[in-house]
């Protein structure tokens, strides 16, 4: 763009800056600035290749100076009733929102696949209520990005929040579903919106009749207008529940005497077709209907669709998770806190115990469901009868052999110290390659040599380092050196390597460098090199100290040239001993790092500490 045209720009913004100053809004000096800030900017919004930072900055500018002109006004007085006659309103009181609204369609007709951007301008222009330009904007956004279901849902949720509108938000969510009939979340959202208008319904409903007076429903005369299409409707659609309810709006609801179609719209009707078109459009998917759940929790008098979710799984389901959920209704909104609870809970326990005989699996359902209420019950007598029922699920698990290593666990925290003994060995013979049974175990009879070898020659080959690493602490701590060597001499692996060296450097460094020196072509890492600088500094520092910790951060250095917390913490040695050698590990540092940068900020930090 040619600097006549950005001069064009300015020109039009001339009657707005002067009304700003005739009233007294900005200063001629505050005004110049604003003069300059806003060339600066529209070259850069303007330029061959535009970015989105720069429309971005200007519209934060554009928005604060919006924000300061409107807290000026109300001081100077400017934002009172007007004289009669008199509009009271002038350029400069809309000027900078039409300039933002511009920048924002510049900038989305630059970036149209950014959803974010889209999603921004949305917000902000709900915020202001800009009812007109969103109505168009959404309808926009949707037409480039049918497939982006928050488009569908955003404008759908404004329809319904902001313009009350009911017939139009049904529409644009059954649009999107045709076209993104897979969609979890569109399905959700439309279940959704059922549920809170017929919420509202109810609620106006008992208004209404309480007080025996008309109760009018003002929808708003803004609504996004999306092009006809040729598609046929979809199954949603052609649902008779669906169809027939389109001729059902919140007013026509709010009659005294209502139709038999009106009276099952109010009986949840609505939101158990949309259900049951979900679960056709996505049938195997338990987590997708238990979200359907979650809505349902939140409203009252929906017995009937909570049924008809339950009654889905059951018939659609076999797997654990589903009878984990119906095994768990009793309890669906129930207060613990009620004298309901102890009922629902015996119901629970009942429905656990019934169908875990046959689904052994669904023992360790029935063992996390007790451990959950456990956290949230305070109540006594009822805290004793749930670690009894848990102690009792642990034996029946147990018995139908579906008693899992981590129920073992468990069972082994919540039994008592005389039953303890003999879980843990039930644990052991149930599990004799866990590394967790043995760690229970030997934490029971205590740590031995012969122990420690049986657990060794038992664990799976996966968990043998843990118990291994166990072995070793305790080896060091209470066996003799010498067999605490030959230990070592025989497990000698990576994982071991530097537990060794650290054993070496305990009570004798010299033979802790020899032994480092002959097994570094073995173990070779900078893990193998930071581990022995470590233990070098842990001594008083001798020359020799300091030549072996300089060649091993140059071991280093040279495996992993751009490793910036290493090269910093050489060149933090080094400013104590060497100032010099510092400096030369700077720049050489600097030629290998990527982040040259964040480097330096973290050089100077060092410095100043």
């Amino acid at each position: 763009m040619s600097a006549a045209d950005v001069h064009y720009e300015l020109e039009k913004q001339v009657p707005e800056l002067q009304d700003l100053e005739e009233r007294g809004i900005f200063s001629a000096q505050e005004i110049k600035s604003i003069v300059k800030k806003r060339t600066q900017f529209e070259y850069q919004v303007h330029r061959h290749i535009a970015k989105k930072i720069d429309f971005l900055r200007y519209i934060e500018y554009e928005s604060n100076l919006e924000q300061l002109r409107r807290k000026r006004k109300k001081r100077l007085g400017l934002d009172k009733e007007p004289e009669p006659g008199k509009s009271g309103i002038t350029i400069s009181d809309y000027s900078l929102v039409s300039r933002i609204h511009s920048l924002y369609q510049k900038m989305l007709k630059k970036f149209k696949g950014d959803v974010g951007l889209w999603q921004q301008y949305f917000e902000w222009a709900r915020k202001i209520k800009s009812s007109k330009t969103l109505a168009r904007t959404f309808a926009k956004a949707i037409q480039l990005h049918p497939n982006k279901s928050l488009f569908w849902i955003m404008s759908a949720s404004w329809e319904f929040e902001e313009n009350g509108n009911i017939a139009s938000a049904r529409v644009l969510l059954q649009r999107g579903l045709r076209i993104n009939e897979d969609s979890q979340e569109l399905w959700i959202e439309y279940f959704r919106l059922e549920l809170l208008w017929l919420h509202q319904l109810r609620e106006r409903r008992k208004i209404l009749f309480q007080k025996e007076q008309e109760l009018q429903i003002h929808e708003s005369p803004s609504q996004i207008d999306l092009p006809e299409t040729q598609d046929q409707p979809s199954a949603l659609e052609r649902d008779q529940v669906i169809a027939d309810s389109k001729n059902e709006g919140t007013q026509s609801m709010l009659q005294k005497d209502l139709n038999p179609m009106q009276k099952a719209l109010l009986e949840v009707a609505i939101p158990r077709a949309v259900y049951r078109n979900a679960i056709r459009a996505i049938p195997k998917d338990l987590d997708f209907r238990l979200r359907f759940l979650d809505v349902y929790k939140d409203f009252d008098q929906v017995e009937k669709g909570l049924d008809e979710v339950y009654e889905s799984i059951q018939s659609d389901f076999d797997q654990p998770e589903a009878l984990k959920v119906l095994c768990e209704r009793p309890l669906l909104g129930v207060d613990r806190e009620t004298v309901a609870y102890p009922d629902a809970l015996k119901e629970i326990l009942d429905n656990y115990d019934q169908h875990a005989v046959q689904e052994t699996r669904l023992f360790g359902f029935y063992a996390d469901f007790l451990k959950q209420e456990l956290l949230l019950v305070q109540e006594p007598h009822l805290r004793a009868y749930l670690n009894h029922a848990l102690l009792n699920c642990f034996q029946k698990s147990l018995d139908a052999g579906a008693c899992s290593i981590s129920m073992f666990m468990d069972w082994i925290q919540k039994c008592t110290q005389e039953d303890k003994p003999k879980v843990v060995e039930k644990a052991l013979a149930s599990y004799p390659s866990s590394y967790l049974a043995w760690q229970e175990y030997i934490r029971l009879t205590g740590p031995s040599q012969r122990v420690y070898q049986e657990a060794l020659e038992s664990v799976d080959p996966q968990q043998k380092t843990m118990i291994l690493q166990d072995y070793l602490d305790y080896a060091i701590e209470h066996l003799k050196q010498q067999e605490t060597l030959e230990l070592f001499e025989q497990h000698l692996n990576k994982s071991t390597i530097l537990k060794y060296l650290q054993f070496l450097h305990s009570f004798d460094i010299d033979l802790m460098r020899k032994e480092a020196d002959r097994l570094e072509s073995k173990y070779k890492s900078k893990g193998y090199y930071s581990q022995q600088i470590e233990l070098e500094s842990r001594l008083t520092l001798s020359k020799t100290a300091r030549y072996r910790m300089n060649q091993l951060w140059d071991k280093i250095h040279l495996m992993d040239p751009q490793d910036a917390d290493q090269w910093l913490n050489h060149i933090q040695f080094e400013m104590e001993h060497d100032p010099e050698h510092a400096g030369q590990l700077y720049f050489k540092a600097k030629k290998h790092v990527q982040d040259q940068e964040a480097f330096d900020v973290k050089f100077q930090q060092m410095k100043l500490a």
